[in-house]
């Protein structure tokens, strides 16, 4: 599926998004403030029963267009941030009923929800490690890495996406900068008794 992302930071700093993909037989569009759902509208594409409409390729380059003037661009991933979701699971093998969920829909779940706020998309996952002391836990660990336009306020998003699956206390979010020498930093954990030991 070709998708186009753009984005542009206003004169306060506020950073939008604006992006492009082709849904059946339209081509969706999705704008907004970053971290909000923004707004969404569609245009049919050209067909033998819509002969006037666009072709997608026609479509997409009037996006870009259309983007550029009006001083969006796309942003490279090695020029992004990084947020990680880490999970602290109860079972070794996931055979606790709330890890079972966590593995099979939480990636899915939080790239879908990155998506829609113009942040980012959830990357993949790194399973194995000890939780931190002190988190009540002493299984495994589970990380969600997610390359994100702005780590902020990625962190509230992560917070947020983790309070709504119940996952708390036993999480945490860490995001890390786009510099190469950049280190993850904790940027939440609802178990304050873990600052102090928490590692990715």
């Amino acid at each position: 599926m070709t998708m186009i992302k753009t984005y542009r930071r206003d004169d306060e700093g506020v950073l939008w998004y604006r992006e492009i993909w082709r849904d059946a037989a339209f081509m969706v569009t999705h704008t907004g403030k970053v971290g909000t759902k923004g707004k969404v509208s569609s245009e049919r594409l050209h067909s033998s029963d819509w002969p006037n409409k666009a072709t997608e390729d026609q479509q997409l380059a009037a996006f870009r267009e259309g983007a550029a003037a009006d001083g969006y661009a796309e942003i490279d991933e090695d020029d992004m941030g990084w947020a990680v979701l880490q999970y602290w699971t109860a079972s070794p093998d996931f055979s606790d009923p709330a890890d079972a969920r966590f593995l099979d829909e939480a990636e899915i779940a939080l790239d879908t929800r990155l998506g829609w706020l113009g942040l980012g998309h959830c990357d993949g996952n790194d399973i194995g490690g000890t939780p931190p002391e002190a988190s009540g836990r002493e299984e495994t660990v589970v990380n969600l890495f997610c390359p994100v336009v702005d780590t902020a306020i990625a962190a509230r998003a992560l917070r947020r996406f983790a309070t709504e699956q119940e996952l708390a206390p036993h999480c945490a979010v860490a995001t890390r900068e786009s510099a190469p020498d950049a280190d993850y930093e904790l940027a939440w954990t609802p178990k304050r008794s873990v600052l102090k030991t928490f590692t990715l």
